[in-house]
C-alpha cells in the first residue's frame, strides 16, 4: 500500500485549459516555477532526480498551494558513477541525456524541465524537442515571443535549455536566482545532516513548527511547537527578526528567546531549535 496526500485542484496544464488561458504573464508563471522549483531544491538535497517535470505534474490545488506531484519517474543520481539510468522521456521537456541510458543526468536535467514548462507557460508552445534540436531545430528566445519580458529572463530560460548540459545552471538554486525570482537574503536550513535555503522576496516570512497549516518548515518532530518561531526579513536595515512562539526556547548567536521574545539577527548569525531527538 501507498499513502499518499489527496490533493484537490488542477493541474497546471488543466488549469490554463480551463481558464482559457494561452499564455501567462512572467510574473505569474515566476511564481508558479518558484515554488515548483524549492520543491526541487529539496528533492536534490536528498540525492534524487524528479526526471519529468512539467506542465502535468505541477499541481495548483483549491487552498492555493502550488505542487510539484508524480514521483513515478524518481531516481537516487550519483554524480561520479557509471550508473544508467532507465529511459524516460516528455517530448518538450526531457533533455538530450534522458533519450539515452548513458546520459549523464543530475539536477541540470530537471533544470532544462524546469525552464522548458516556464517556455510553455509563458508562450502557450513547448519547445522543441531534444531529438529535434539536435537535427537542427531551434528554440525561438524569449525575448522574440513574449512581448515586455527583460533580457536577463530570457537569456536565463535560454541558458537552462541548452543543449549541452555543462552550459546549463548547475542547480536549480542558480537558475532561479539567474531569472531574479530569488530574494536578496537567505536562511540556510539544517535539519538530521539535510541543507536546504529559503530565499526572503520582499515582505516576506518564515515560520518553523509542527504543523503544515502554521508553518512554511514543518519539523516532524513531537517536542517541536506547532508555530515555534518565525523570521522576517527587513530589506531596508539588511536584517531579520526572529519571533519566538513556544513554551520551548529559540537559542540565537545572541541570546535565548523565551515565549513572546524576539529578537533582530544579522547575516551569519545563526538560531536552533533544541529536542530530545535532534538540534534543527
Amino acid at each position: 500500500y501507498l499513502v499518499m496526500e489527496l490533493l484537490k485542484g488542477y493541474t497546471l496544464r488543466d488549469y490554463m485549459r480551463y481558464r482559457g488561458i494561452k499564455a501567462m504573464s512572467p510574473e505569474e508563471a515566476g511564481r508558479i516555477i518558484k515554488a515548483a522549483g524549492m520543491a526541487l531544491i529539496q528533492v536534490h538535497g536528498y540525492g534524487y532526480l524528479h526526471r519529468d517535470v512539467g506542465p502535468d505534474n505541477i499541481m495548483l490545488t483549491n487552498a492555493g498551494r502550488i505542487c510539484l506531484i508524480d514521483f513515478g519517474a524518481t531516481r537516487v543520481y550519483a554524480l561520479n558513477s557509471a550508473k544508467s539510468m532507465s529511459v524516460l522521456v516528455k517530448p518538450g521537456f526531457a533533455p538530450i541525456e534522458q533519450y539515452s541510458r548513458s546520459g549523464k543526468q543530475g539536477p541540470w536535467t530537471d533544470v532544462y524541465a524546469l525552464a522548458a514548462t516556464y517556455y510553455f507557460m509563458v508562450t502557450g508552445e513547448k519547445p522543441p524537442g531534444a531529438p529535434e534540436r539536435i537535427a537542427g531545430a531551434r528554440v525561438t528566445p524569449l525575448e522574440a515571443k513574449v512581448p515586455g519580458i527583460p533580457g536577463y529572463l530570457s537569456r536565463a530560460v535560454e541558458r537552462a535549455l541548452s543543449e549541452d548540459w555543462r552550459k546549463r545552471p548547475r542547480s536549480v538554486f542558480d537558475f532561479l536566482g539567474e531569472m531574479g525570482l530569488l530574494g536578496k537574503a537567505y536562511v540556510k536550513l539544517q535539519a538530521r545532516g539535510r541543507d536546504a535555503f529559503y530565499y526572503f522576496m520582499p515582505d516576506d516570512s518564515l515560520s518553523i513548527g509542527r504543523e503544515t497549516g502554521k508553518s512554511n518548515v514543518v519539523l516532524h518532530d513531537s517536542q517541536v511547537s506547532a508555530l515555534h518561531c518565525k523570521i522576517w526579513y527587513d530589506e531596508g536595515e539588511d536584517r531579520f527578526l526572529l519571533a519566538n512562539y513556544s513554551g520551548n526556547y529559540t537559542y540565537t548567536s545572541r541570546g535565548i528567546l523565551h515565549k513572546g521574545q524576539s529578537i533582530w539577527l544579522i547575516r551569519k548569525d545563526w538560531f536552533y531549535i533544541q529536542t530530545k531527538h535532534a538540534r534543527y
